[in-house]
């Protein structure tokens, strides 16, 4: 009998966690769907309006490598996700939880 891996640990949607307060400000209403084949689709959700940003990722033992192929430039964040299944982003000093919309 086949056993079916899991999938990898970054992808569906993630929202920024309500609960963490500076995150909510810092990035606001905002959702990061990790797609197969490394695409990544960032909304941001705004004054009725949905803004969509076009990625692509990698990750690599706990650095996420984002691009926009419209303005290249690769972004290196490190990531985790926590033991209570939160994905935690490093932006200089400050570390901000996302979790999965379901």
């Amino acid at each position: 009998m086949n056993q079916v891996s899991p999938p990898p640990p970054l992808l569906g949607r993630w929202i920024v966690d309500p609960s963490d307060e500076a995150g909510v400000k810092r990035f606001g209403n905002v959702t990061l769907e990790f797609k197969e084949g490394g695409k990544l689709i960032y909304t941001i959700r705004e004054s009725g309006k949905d803004r969509i940003i076009l990625l692509t990722y990698t990750a690599q033992e706990g650095l996420l490598i984002t691009n926009q192929p419209s303005h290249p430039r690769e972004e290196h964040t490190p990531f985790e996700i926590d033991d209570s299944g939160r994905l935690r982003l490093t932006y200089g000093s400050s570390t901000f939880s996302l979790v999965r919309d379901e």
